[in-house]
């Protein structure tokens, strides 16, 4: 990325001395260069198609990519027609994510004077049964001070869970499924 960012310089430069317009030299900024999957269950794979544009007058040759692990590329085409397009098709294991993710595909061209295009893949990736604030609870108590502790449960499963309480052995606390 450091040439990247040395190309951006020199584009830039280039821009302002007017032998090459502005619009030519900013990434990739579009709508269509992000997509968000919202919330998807861990284990799930996600596939999702970039369009990648050409809007000069010669065709464009792929130099090179990066991905953000997991990302994987499924299908490049190694040209872009002179004022044609392309479509970048991203395939994604969720099997080692959880939480938050952003990934990126960066695409590099051979055109010395083109900035890399960026495209970001954004959302959440669910465990399939989530248990808020934490899979685990402690309560604490003096005799005689009643205090309480809930946990949610969240099934993203498609097929309903079961649970079940085990009568306590003492009769020191309760437990109570709602």
């Amino acid at each position: 990325l450091v040439m990247a960012a040395g190309f951006g310089l020199a584009t830039g430069a280039l821009a302002w001395l007017g032998l090459v317009r502005a619009e030519d030299t900013k990434p990739g900024s579009c709508a269509e260069c992000q997509f968000n999957f919202g919330t998807i269950v861990q284990g799930a794979v996600l596939e999702h198609q970039f369009p990648l544009r050409n809007d000069g007058a010669q065709p464009l040759r792929i130099a090179g990519v990066q991905l953000s692990p997991p990302l994987q590329l499924a299908k490049m085409p190694a040209m872009i027609p002179a004022k044609g397009s392309a479509m970048l098709k991203l395939s994604m294991d969720s099997s080692s994510l959880e939480g938050e993710f952003e990934g990126q595909l960066v695409v590099m061209l051979s055109d010395p004077l083109a900035q890399p295009r960026v495209f970001t893949l954004t959302g959440k990736v669910a465990p399939p049964i989530e248990i808020l604030p934490r899979p685990a609870f402690f309560v604490s108590t003096s005799k005689g001070v009643a205090k309480s502790a809930t946990l949610e449960i969240i099934n993203h499963q498609r097929e309903p869970i079961e649970l079940k309480i085990k009568s306590p052995p003492a009769a020191n606390y309760q437990l109570k499924l709602q």
